[in-house]
């Protein structure tokens, strides 16, 4: 059957996925425009007389937080293993129909992913496969919306667990348009699955997801009465998945209930044009009216007078209400508006707006401040202004913004500067960061940058190190969109954070003279005296950057002094270290000058870590039976190369010991905490002799029991982008900082660009948060669940910093506590 005829068709029937349009002819492409029209019947509630449709009758289920759900009369309801799935929900919109059209279904690829992100309930990714500009002419110049989307979530559970399993998705052509039916404007979408080339697909997004399809999805969005801008928004789907897979069919409805209702709340809430507040003496007179100039009802003692502070009117109080409306750096301004003008400014196609004076797409974090003069102040909603009207689910806060920017001149002076220049004019948006992560080459002179720094912003607070393991070519990758994952002879980045509510300190000392633990100490001890911090309290972030050979003591100072539910992450450098801030100046240590440097900072927005390994322990484990320092020269009494062969599967042998890689399995030493549980610290061979031993990257000694780790390259990329998205816990992320082990680059070979898009795929492919990467010899960080700080070689370290703010404007002293020093 080639048309969607609904007085034909038997819904219940099960069709073969079709071809998507897109690889037809015009007619096949014009075919999906007449099944769109002729389905529209399908989503009435009216009894019909057409025997062949009362699989369609529609009977009412429940009303769930304003969203009426209906079933089909012949389904059972207590079937929750069904593989077939039908079902309507339809909810009232106080909004414009372009408006209510563009949350349905957005323009750009960008903005579909970003509202599916914040409107569908577990959601995992989503693209949009193709797209076309269709030669059909419509009521409005955007429409009609032709395209092939993909779509991930998590639908399914375990049957016998009740967990999330596998993520399911779809793969769907969709059709959108906008006329008048029966006299009045509406607008309305078909969706039905169809094929699309898994290899295609790959390149999308390499999420392994249990494959489910639509068999019919239909949409409309019709005023409640002619001149009304209350819409009804109905929509029916019928879809079928495996017999094998645990369907709920609650969780399904419940599912796409919420995203209809996260969208109506959206729409309903959000202030998408800026509003032109009038100053009080432009005000109308009260006194002048006496009726309200919306509703027209007379005033009264118990129907008071309100002025709307867009248009200066005099409303009641059924016909105005308060919006909470970031401005400037001030925080959030109640401001009330009448209905009128607040329905302008939830509008995001108002007629009177002229597009190209929107907010220009930047790699940016955060909004622009509005002007604000004596006589007028435009308030803005905050919002990502790259995507134009798309609001975030959580309102992102005017007073923190992150950014990342880098310069690869080989002038030092000049490369801070511009650094510096693309910093704060670019995404920090005219604002001086407050606190940078600084990296650098070692072709660059630390003392020029950190100088520099502290001229450019005396009261800035930095820390940073040489990026080099050895002294060459650096890598270092940005996300956004254009940017890239590259080597460079001469790098300067700056990662800033702009928090005017946070707290931020930096404090750097040397190992001459001075033991390593107690240096540590001392340095954290200053750290705490500069936040003020209390006697029970403890910060929220610490970044430690040790000479290359200091991280046991330092690690183990820390661990002692901090308690680890705060976010500890850092990585160490074998060359020159740098710090700053206004309080104590600038501290810089040379390559030969060991010692360490730290930042400790209570931001004003919650902050969180990430800190995994892409390897996989074998089951082998060996024991040390002969070892000078880092150089290992026996296991279970035989060289270290010659174990390798016994202790790998014949695959990963010949990934590791062929002749064109170059990379070495790492070790895990087995190490037992306080409480008997067993850690893994990651160790990895930095150099082979021609005896078969090898030179490790830690010291060892005999007797240490050692598990072979291997890695494979092809699963690198869904594992950094794993372990990112379960440590972000579905926030929304706007700055990351992420430092990876030199390993993982040798391991991808050629495909080492495939690191910055599983960062990016990790971040939830959101192109304008800040991120910033580099390579490290070790890392360190507290593995999920391991509470116990750690360090090893190979890793993964991340900082995120997240769109929430903290649930106290104290600092949280009754979740992390200090140790008494």
């Amino acid at each position: 059957m080639d048309r969607f005829d609904v007085d034909e068709l038997d819904f219940e029937s099960v069709e073969p996925v079709r071809p998507s349009s897109f690889d037809g002819t015009s007619a096949q492409k014009f075919d999906i425009a007449i099944r769109a029209r002729q389905a529209l019947p399908s989503l009435s509630l009216t009894a019909t007389c057409n025997t062949k449709l009362k699989q369609l009758d529609w009977r009412f289920v429940k009303k769930d937080k304003e969203v009426s759900i209906h079933r089909l009369e012949r389904e059972k309801h207590g079937n929750s293993l069904t593989t077939r799935v039908s079902f309507r929900i339809s909810v009232e919109i106080k909004s414009y129909l372009e408006t209510i059209m563009d949350a349905l279904v957005p323009k750009s690829p960008i903005e579909y992913l970003h509202m599916e992100k914040r409107m569908f309930p577990k959601f995992v990714d989503a693209a949009v496969l193709h797209q076309v500009e269709d030669d059909e002419i419509s009521e409005l110049p955007t429409y009609p919306r032709h395209c092939v989307k993909w779509h991930a979530s998590h639908l399914l559970t375990n049957r016998i667990t009740g967990r999330m399993g596998t993520p399911t998705d779809f793969v769907f052509e969709e059709f959108a348009d906008v006329e008048t039916i029966e006299n009045v404007q509406c607008g309305f979408g078909y969706i039905q699955s169809c094929d699309y080339p898994e290899a295609d697909l790959r390149r999308v997004s390499a999420i392994k997801c249990k494959r489910g399809l639509i068999r019919k999805g239909v949409f409309l969005v019709q005023p409640s009465a002619p001149d009304s801008v209350i819409h009804e928004v109905t929509a029916m789907y019928i879809m079928d998945f495996p017999k094998n897979l645990g369907i709920s069919v609650d969780r399904i409805i419940s599912a796409y209930a919420d995203r209809l209702r996260n969208i109506r709340e959206m729409l309903i809430n959000t202030l998408f044009q800026p509003i032109p507040i009038l100053p009080r003496d432009q005000w109308v007179d009260d006194r002048s009216r006496r009726e309200c100039c919306v509703c027209t009802q007379t005033f009264t003692l118990v129907r008071a007078r309100h002025h709307c502070r867009a248009c200066g009117e005099v409303v009641c109080g059924n016909c105005s209400r308060k919006w909470s409306v970031p401005v400037k750096n001030n925080g959030e301004l109640l401001t009330r508006l009448c209905t009128p003008c607040s329905l302008k400014a939830r509008s995001n196609l108002m007629p009177s707006v002229v597009h190209t004076n929107r907010f220009s797409r930047s790699n940016t974090t955060l909004g622009l401040d509005p002007p604000m003069t004596d006589f007028e102040m435009h308030l803005h909603t905050s919002y990502h202004p790259h995507l134009n009207s798309l609001p975030l689910q959580k309102p992102i806060f005017h007073s923190v913004r992150v950014g990342a920017a880098a310069s690869v001149v080989d002038d030092t002076v000049a490369a801070v500067e511009g650094a510096w220049h693309q910093l704060v004019t670019g995404p920090l948006q005219l604002n001086r960061p407050h606190f940078v992560l600084v990296n650098y080459s070692c072709a660059h002179d630390p003392y020029a940058i950190a100088e520099t720094l502290h001229r450019l912003a005396p009261d800035l607070v930095f820390c940073g190190a040489a990026l080099s393991m050895e002294k060459g070519d650096v890598t270092y990758f940005e996300g956004g969109v254009d940017g890239k994952l590259d080597k460079y002879p001469h790098l300067l980045s700056l990662w800033g954070l702009y928090d005017v509510d946070g707290s931020f300190t930096a404090n750097g000392v040397g190992f001459q003279g001075i033991e390593p633990k107690e240096a540590t100490r001392q340095c954290i001890k200053q750290s705490i005296v500069d936040l003020e911090l209390g006697p029970t309290e403890s910060p929220d972030m610490l970044w430690l950057m040790p000479t290359d050979g200091y991280e046991e003591p330092v690690v183990r100072t820390v661990e002692g002094m901090l308690d680890t539910s705060a976010t500890i992450l850092g990585a160490t450098s074998k060359h020159s270290r740098l710090c700053g801030s206004g309080a104590h100046g600038v501290f810089v240590m040379t390559d030969d000058q060991p010692g360490i440097v730290l930042a400790m900072c209570s931001p004003s927005m919650q902050v969180t870590e990430a800190y995994f390994t892409c390897y996989e322990p074998n089951e082998r484990v060996f024991s040390v039976t002969k070892a000078d320092g880092k150089r290992l020269l026996e296991l279970d009494h035989q060289p270290p190369l010659q174990v390798l062969k016994d202790g790998l599967d014949r695959n990963k042998r010949k990934l590791y010991m062929g002749s064109r890689q170059k990379v070495f399995p790492a070790f895990g030493r087995m190490q037992k905490g306080l409480g008997g549980d067993v850690y893994v610290q990651q160790i990895e061979p930095v150099g082979v002799h021609s005896d078969m031993s090898m030179t490790l990257a830690a010291s060892i000694k005999r007797d240490d029991q050692l598990r072979l780790m291997s890695m494979d390259a092809k699963m690198i990329p869904d594992d950094i982008a794993a372990g990112l998205h379960a440590s972000r816990e579905e926030e929304e992320v706007i700055g990351c900082y992420v430092t990876v082990g030199a390993s993982i680059l040798q391991h991808l070979g050629d495909d080492a660009p495939q690191l910055r898009d599983a960062v990016l795929h990790g971040m939830g492919r959101n192109l304008y948060a800040a991120i910033a990467g580099n390579v490290s010899m070790t890392q360190i960080g507290i593995m999920t669940g391991a509470h116990k700080l750690s360090y090893g070689n190979g890793m993964v370290a991340a900082l995120l910093v997240t769109n929430t703010k903290k649930r106290s404007v104290e600092r949280r002293s009754n979740r992390a506590q200090r140790r008494s020093f």
